[in-house]
Parts: structure tokens; C-alpha cells; sequence
């Protein structure tokens, strides 16, 4: 992994913990998850017995209560523990930074965005993730099941999204997929969130400002979603 990858793996997991910071109340497992997706970040940066990951892992200090017992002050020490490792990541990204300015690699780094697609499966999701990576996106497949509303709010870069929607029983808009591109609208903005029908729905009132494309018509949306990725500024 050069300087530049290095510097965009740093950038995300500091984006990922502030954004948890940020997005009251904050929950253990996400917490968690995080720390260890840090410590997988920095493996592979550094290398498993390097300096650096020893020095994250020091920044974990042990958690003396029970989260049963005492939630409150378990998650006290969740947060305190999270901040340390964050000005841990935040050292460790500026180091990267310098180095992949001296290389030139720097500006390329920044030029980092997210892009989310919801399916039923990750097979319904390929063609809209797809898309989305041709327009330099790195994307996130979530299945349905899948804990949307936690990974998105977490993800700073996030830029675009699209819900591939079924339907329910009565053929209206899956709960579900209702759910999804709620979250990402209301985190994107209307603007940057395509809902594409799997077959004719009724859509909700609720979602009437929402773009909605048959799935079918694929020139439709794939130049609705071109246009839009062609305004997200790169």
C-alpha cells in the first residue's frame, strides 16, 4: 500500500469515528466495530507487530464495569477510549499526509467520496454499484437485513445513494426499502438519491419528492444517475 492509499484508509476510519462521535447516543457495537476496524487498518499500513498498531492498541484502555450493570458509565469509557485512538489515527494520518504531498499523490487521496446502493441482495445491487464506481465512488452494497441506518451516518464521504426497491405483498414500496432511502435522503437530500422499482409500486405520499425510475428503464436512470455524479464535485 503506497503513501496516497494509506493516507485515503487513515482518512476514512477518522471519518468513520468522529461521525460516531458526532451521532448521539453513541452505541457499543458500533464503537467496537470500529476499533476493530482500525486495528485491521493499521495491520496492514504498518504491518501486525509494528509501532504503530502497538501504540493504537495502548490507547484501548481496559474497561472496568459492566455494560448490564452500569450502561452509562461502560459507554463513558467506550467514548474515552474512542477519542484516544482517534488522536492515535489522527498522528498517524498526518504523517501519511506529508508523505503523500512529498509524492504527489496527495491531491488524487482527497479526492475520496462514497456512494451507498441498497438491495434486496448483492446481486441486485450490482449494475447501480456498478455505475457508481465508474464515476469514482467507492461504494457500499447493503443487503437488506443489513444495519443501514448505522453504517451510513457513520460514513463522512458519503456523496450518493440508491435503493433498489421491491415490492411488498400488496404491491406498494417494501418496508424495508422505504426505510433505506428514508435514511439516505434524509441525510443526502432528495437530489442525490435514486429509488429504481423492481416492478410498478404505489409509492407513499410521504416520498412523493423522491426520483423513482422503473428498474427496466435502464437508459432512464443510468443517465438520471450520470447527471447527478457529473455534479458532485470531484
Amino acid at each position: 500500500m503506497d503513501d496516497a492509499e494509506a493516507f485515503k484508509a487513515l482518512k476514512d476510519v477518522c471519518e468513520r469515528g468522529n461521525g460516531i462521535l458526532k451521532h448521539q447516543p453513541v452505541v457499543r457495537e458500533t464503537c467496537e466495530a470500529w476499533t476493530r476496524g482500525a486495528r485491521e487498518a493499521c495491520a496492514a499500513i504498518y504491518g501486525p507487530a509494528s509501532a504503530e498498531l502497538r501504540e493504537l492498541a495502548a490507547a484501548h484502555r481496559r474497561i472496568m464495569t459492566n455494560f448490564d450493570t452500569d450502561p452509562s458509565y461502560y459507554l463513558t469509557q467506550v467514548v474515552a477510549n474512542l477519542h484516544r485512538e482517534l488522536k492515535v489515527i489522527d498522528k498517524l494520518l498526518k504523517g501519511k499526509e506529508e508523505a503523500a504531498r512529498e509524492q504527489g499523490g496527495l491531491a488524487k487521496a482527497l479526492r475520496v467520496f462514497a456512494g451507498v446502493v441498497w438491495a434486496r441482495s448483492a446481486a441486485a445491487a450490482e449494475g447501480a454499484a456498478a455505475l457508481l464506481a465508474k464515476g469514482n465512488l467507492q461504494v457500499l452494497v447493503v443487503e437488506e437485513g443489513g444495519d443501514l441506518l448505522a453504517r451510513i451516518m457513520t460514513l463522512a464521504t458519503l456523496r450518493y445513494g440508491v435503493v433498489i426497491a421491491p415490492p411488498d405483498a400488496s404491491g406498494g414500496l417494501a418496508p424495508a426499502a422505504a426505510f433505506a432511502a428514508g435514511c439516505l435522503a434524509s441525510r443526502l437530500g432528495v437530489s442525490r438519491v435514486a429509488v429504481l422499482l423492481e416492478a410498478p409500486q404505489k409509492l407513499p405520499a410521504a416520498m412523493g419528492p423522491l426520483r423513482a425510475f422503473d428498474l427496466a428503464d435502464e437508459a432512464r436512470w443510468l443517465a438520471q444517475i450520470a447527471a447527478d455524479l457529473g455534479k458532485i464535485a470531484k
